[in-house]
């Protein structure tokens, strides 16, 4: 029996539950002051970058390139600082699906920032979802702007209507 309790007992991870409070108070201190500031700045930025986005945004599929400019140094410094924000967004929605937060509009947000094969697709699987069209057209109307244009109701509106006779 002692053998498979210092088995366990001797595991990094599995050896913080046996630490003393005063040694885990401060980081769960940290975890806690983190979570409320990633709170409150997704309060003030996701819906500042959503109303950023064009409206036609979700309903159009062009390939995101690195954008030509004058300076051949500023392009490539574009992308690589708009790719790192929107990890950084990603991973911040992920934490959010736990912890106090914006989880799946801080999701796309990041994921609209990245630059991959597929991005579109995988924007319009989350974005899919009625109660995240929602509220995504609810902040851009909350902020001036005009509510996105979906796929769904572009495809709606394109098909003729048959007539009842």
């Amino acid at each position: 029996m002692n053998r498979i309790h210092n088995l366990f007992v001797d595991q990094p991870i599995l050896a913080m539950w046996n630490a003393p409070w005063h040694t885990i108070e401060p980081v769960l201190r940290w975890l806690g002051f983190l979570s409320l500031c990633t709170f409150f700045i997704s309060l003030a930025v996701i819906p500042w970058l959503i109303s950023r986005l064009p409206h036609d945004y979700f309903s159009r599929h062009t390939s995101s390139t690195i954008p030509k400019t004058r300076l051949p140094f500023r392009g490539p410094f574009w992308f690589v600082l708009r790719n790192l924000v929107g990890s950084v967004l990603f991973l911040a929605g992920f934490a959010m699906l736990f912890l106090p937060g914006q989880g799946i509009l801080t999701i796309i947000i990041g994921i609209s920032l990245l630059t991959f094969p597929g991005k579109h697709r995988l924007l319009s699987t989350l974005t899919r979802r009625p109660s995240v069209q929602k509220a995504l057209d609810w902040i851009r109307i909350k902020t001036g702007r005009q509510s996105f244009i979906w796929p769904e109701k572009i495809a709606a509106a394109s098909t003729p209507k048959t007539r009842q006779q």
